[in-house]
């Protein structure tokens, strides 16, 4: 997802809880009827590690995109379905990352943060997000394995950590996970995947089929501040949320996105295959009264132009 779009879809998300209501145009629904989002929503928020359901690894080769992933010895433990699909596995082990940009222009970023001019990463731990069905299946169907107490602690711990990252919220891992299991086409083949252990520190890997820059390779940094900082930010959020806005913002949240990589994947050719969104919008129109405490209450049409067939379009809006 592009930068436009990003900014758009945080504007709308701050906007529209302040509305009593929200309508979309958009294209007529299936013939069958698609899975409750709010019923995914609500299995996502409870997910958890099924270790029963741990598999045994060992030279796994995984391709991602630009990226290519090496399983060499391991275990995985595989969170709860959502929507029945397994997507979110928790790998603890040894594995490596390697990753060759695909021009002179990436490959000068890349070192400016990682001093080489191709990723080269070993890692030790590892939360993967497979939009892939059958490559999820194969997975699992590897031998069972039985993690000790020692094994199992340290993924559940993991496995909470990735759940409470901002970056799950800010790259918008979580719709990746609903618009696979919504068997949105625009989502398949959707993969994240948060890296640790190695030289490089801990990072980032996306592969978005729907953003324009298909692959994004990075590091959060949070914001350093004293306590006493802390709580004067934390006071100045908590100040404007009562006012409606900076909905959904943590103090956690707030810190500096490091790219390390941007770029689209490429054809046979070599040359840049940009992805798109799977709905393009063509008008936006908001009915807002002004109250008399100068409280905004109204409605918002969005007319969007549906680019992949078969998508699907969740929105979530308070009241």
């Amino acid at each position: 997802m592009d930068l436009r779009t990003r900014a758009l879809l945080f504007f709308l998300g701050t906007l529209l809880p302040i509305f009593t209501g929200v309508a979309f145009a958009q294209s007529p629904a299936p013939a069958s009827a698609p899975a409750d989002p709010a019923a995914l929503r609500r299995e996502l928020e409870a997910a958890h590690l099924e270790p029963a359901r741990a598999v045994a690894v060992k030279n796994l080769k995984m391709n991602a995109g630009l990226a290519t992933l090496r399983l060499e010895e391991g275990v995985l433990l595989p969170a709860s379905p959502v929507g029945g699909k397994t997507v979110e596995l928790v790998f603890l082990g040894r594995g490596r990352i390697t990753l060759d940009p695909p021009d002179r222009v990436e490959s000068g970023q890349l070192e400016l943060f990682t001093g080489g001019t191709r990723l080269d990463e070993e890692f030790k731990e590892a939360v993967l997000v497979v939009g892939l069905d059958a490559a999820v299946g194969a997975i699992l169907r590897k031998p069972a394995a039985q993690p000790d107490a020692a094994t199992l602690k340290r993924a559940e711990e993991l496995y909470k950590q990735w759940r409470g990252k901002p970056e799950r919220k800010q790259l918008n891992v979580e719709t990746g996970i609903l618009g696979d299991a919504l068997g949105d086409p625009s989502y398949q083949g959707y993969f994240a995947a948060w890296f640790k252990g190695g030289g490089a520190g801990d990072f980032l890997y996306l592969l978005e089929p729907d953003s324009r820059e298909q692959v994004t390779l990075g590091h959060f940094v949070a914001l350093e501040a004293t306590e006493k900082q802390k709580r004067k930010l934390l006071r100045q959020i908590e100040r404007e949320q009562r006012k409606g806005r900076l909905v959904g913002l943590e103090l956690d949240d707030l810190g500096q996105w490091d790219t390390w990589l941007a770029a689209s994947l490429r054809d046979k050719e070599g040359k840049p295959a940009p992805g798109g969104a799977a709905f393009e919008p063509e008008k936006y129109t908001l009915d807002v009264t002004v109250g008399e405490d100068v409280r905004l209450s109204g409605r918002a049409r969005l007319d969007l132009k549906c680019r992949v067939p078969a998508s699907c379009l969740c929105a979530c809006c308070g009241t």
